[in-house]
């Protein structure tokens, strides 16, 4: 059978596959990858079904690929012996569509009809198993066990004793997630549990007394071993110290005067703060070091430790070393005895392990080990994990209803945009649409890193506003960074700080404020009047801060002024007499500025003689001929920068806004007046609509009607200045040569 021809659509040299069937759907498969539109794009673009990116992402990596998506395809075709739903883009699987003579296929015909007949319908011929219903039947499957994840909740354990297990096992393990959202127990964790269970057994029995002993080399005091450990450990540190101070006594007098206290030291201790004086104490020495080496348990330790001393000579050193009585003196030799005694015991303290919940241990945890409870409750895992088949094939059908829904849109936003360019339409990257200053922008897509995307975003030539959207819902608030491109009219208001209302692709309303902007000509007409603009604006900030400064300056001099003439002058004191008159020296002036003053000076004169030079010129010209010429200069200016305002706006690229996003495309798509007006608009008025021309009234002195009169006194008033300036426009000119000259 031939093969059907390839159909491209031509967007005035864009050319695209048309992806309209399921026939045309299947013939991207030879099509070559470099001509696809666009080769990857992050599923964070999408804004379709999340759960169906989740299964064309099949690596994971955040997006998808050409290979990704011919991969979803070929699973499609395989099951499908009907295609023709993927062109109608619903999510209803129907039973006869599924083919039965591929296993997979008839394993997801025999699964929908299980749910169908548990929703007390009949699997009759024709019938349909919609996406929500496949969802419910899933998320209902999930909440029981079985559920085929191999994991089972305390909740789904009717055994009482087999439920504490398990939340035993979860309290010390941490469980695992189940599908039906709460913790449960696999068998990871199961044997998790069972060995650190075993290793308290094995730590106990280490520890253990033998039958009728009384001691043991891990527990040389018995019973009362861990009691004298805890008396040994709390002076370990002390007593290195003190054996270790002792021998640098004999390194000389030095070492003497080192270890001395000295008078500087204790005057710097505050002596009425108890905390300081115990500070101090716990630093020094448990005893004073002698050269013999030998501590004096009775008399002479640091007051801070006497009670810990007192216990070791009375309840440790007599067993320890084989004394009749309290130990009072206690040398090294003595000392690395009793270390090497309770060796044992702090060595098998360090393998202790962690405490198991419940406070498990000796007996009662060695019939939980060795009961038949961990055996039931593996059976009851293991029986869980069986069901997992079914569990894939819900999976299955779900994948299964989402690509015949959105397939065809996945690859209208792959292999060509054909969207962009229909009245209506919006591809898959649309966010929404932004209302700001009295337009529809539609040209709006996701913002994840607005430092990442501008850089590549000003490649495109488009003026792009980055906008800050927010809405509360419920208790929480959600934000979102789109960024909007303007692609007709002109800037007007837009600017950091305008505020709008955005509406995305689900009807809901956020609130919009714009951010930062990329500014370029957005058209012809914007672009040949913006040197005048800029000049408006030079003028105009100039103009301000002259003026500003000047009426500021008046405004000071009439206050002084005034307030001279109201406040009563007061009698002035005799007058010394004068002292006698120095030479005055010239004044001292900076060199810079002496060379501000020049430069202020020549630049006013210049400013002058242009003046007058302009005003000279126009008085030889026809009046008719001046207006001519700076007509042609506007319109030359205008022409040249409106010429080049549309080399610019021919070159404005949507790809490479969204390359910005992480597109990855192989063509340009460049923006012109259909498109741009597709993606930028003034809505038009409702239909049927009645346009009134009103006059709004002026009131003046409670009079309503119109000033007519202030109006012809202005008009007649600039006619007048005009033709007097022009009538002594001469005298004006010997009158700036005069005050002016060059």
């Amino acid at each position: 059978m031939a093969r059907a021809p390839f159909i491209f659509s031509d967007y005035r040299g864009l050319v695209q596959l048309k992806l309209e069937t399921a026939e045309d759907l299947a013939q991207i498969h030879a099509l070559p990858a470099a001509r696809w539109s666009s080769t990857s794009v992050p599923i964070d673009q999408l804004l379709c079904d999340e759960a169906l990116l989740r299964y064309v992402d099949i690596d994971g990596n955040g997006r998808i690929r050409v290979q990704e998506l011919l991969a979803a395809h070929d699973w499609l075709r395989a099951r499908l012996r009907n295609t023709s739903r993927i062109a109608e883009r619903t999510d209803t699987v129907h039973l006869d569509d599924l083919d039965p003579s591929q296993p997979d296929a008839a394993r997801l015909r025999a699964l929908a009809k299980k749910r169908i007949k548990a929703s007390g319908q009949a699997a009759r011929p024709g019938a349909t198993l919609s996406l929500a219903d496949i969802r419910a039947f899933r998320d209902g499957y999930a909440r029981k066990s079985p559920n085929g994840d191999g994991i089972v909740a305390p909740t789904q354990i009717e055994d009482a004793a087999l439920a504490r297990l398990a939340a035993l096992i979860i309290e010390a393990t941490g469980g695992v997630m189940d599908l039906s959202g709460e913790v449960g127990v696999s068998v990871a964790k199961l044997d998790a549990f069972l060995a650190l269970g075993h290793a308290a057994l094995a730590w106990e029995a280490a520890g253990a007394l033998r039958t009728g002993a009384e001691t043991s080399l891990v527990l040389p005091f018995g019973e009362a071993t861990a009691a004298a450990f805890e008396v040994v450990d709390g002076l370990a540190g002390k007593l290195d110290q003190f054996f270790a101070q002792c021998d640098l006594l004999g390194q000389g007098p030095v070492a003497e005067d080192r270890l001395a206290v000295k008078p500087e030291r204790l005057a710097a201790l505050d002596v009425n703060d108890p905390a300081a004086i115990r500070g101090y104490l716990r630093e020094a020495a448990l005893g004073p070091p002698d050269r013999s080496g030998v501590l004096d348990l009775e008399s002479g330790v640091n007051s801070l430790f006497a009670d810990e001393a007192r216990r070791l000579s009375v309840e440790v050193l007599p067993r320890a070393l084989g004394e009749p009585g309290p130990v009072q003196k206690l040398d090294r030799k003595g000392w690395e005895r009793v270390r090497a005694l309770f060796e044992p015991y702090r060595a098998w303290q360090s393998k202790k392990p962690a405490s198991l919940p419940g406070g498990l241990a000796g007996a009662e945890l060695r019939a939980l080990l060795e009961g038949p409870l961990p055996a039931a409750l593996r059976a009851l895992v293991n029986e869980d994990e069986k069901a997992s088949a079914e569990l894939v094939g819900l999976s299955d059908l779900e994948k299964l209803a989402l690509l015949q829904r959105w397939i065809l849109d996945l690859a209208n936003n792959m292999v060509s945009f054909p969207a962009l360019f229909s009245a209506g339409g919006r591809c898959l990257f649309e966010v929404g649409t932004l209302v700001l200053d009295g337009r529809e922008i539609n040209l709006c897509v996701r913002v994840l890193d607005k430092a990442e995307h501008r850089p590549i975003a000003e490649t495109s030539n488009i003026f792009v506003a980055y906008v800050e959207l927010s809405r509360k819902e419920g208790d929480e608030r959600k934000t979102m960074h789109v960024a909007a491109g303007v692609t007709s009219g002109s800037r007007r208001g837009i600017a950091v700080g305008k505020r709008g209302v955005f509406y995305d692709r689900d009807g809901k309303e956020w609130d919009a404020k714009v951010t930062d902007v990329i500014v370029k000509p957005i058209s012809i007409q914007e672009a040949a009047l913006a040197p005048f603009v800029k000049l408006r604006d030079f003028v105009g900030d100039k103009m301000t801060k002259l003026f500003g400064t000047k009426l500021e300056a008046m405004e000071k001099s009439v206050s002084d002024r005034v307030d001279a003439q109201l406040t009563p002058p007061k009698s002035p004191p005799a007058a010394p007499p004068p002292p006698p008159v120095a030479p005055v020296a010239p004044p001292l002036v900076a060199p810079g500025a002496q060379g501000s003053i020049v430069g202020g000076g020549i630049a006013f004169a210049a400013v002058g003689s242009a003046a007058a030079f302009a005003l000279q010129t126009l008085s030889n010209t026809n009046p008719l001929n001046a207006l001519l010429a700076v007509a042609g200069v506007a319109l030359g200016v205008m022409t040249v920068s409106g010429f080049l305002g549309w080399l610019k706006l021919r070159k404005r690229d949507v790809s490479a806004l969204l390359e910005a996003s992480g597109w990855a495309f192989n063509v340009r798509i460049y923006l012109r007046r259909n498109l741009s007006l597709r993606f930028t608009r003034v809505p038009p008025l409702p239909r049927g609509s009645v346009r009134e021309l009103r006059v709004l009234p002026v009131f003046v002195s409670g009079e309503d009607r119109p000033p007519v009169g202030r109006i012809v006194l202005v008009l007649a008033a600039v006619a007048l200045g005009v033709s007097l300036a022009w009538h002594y426009h001469g005298m004006i000119v010997a009158w700036l040569r005069h005050f002016f000259p060059i």
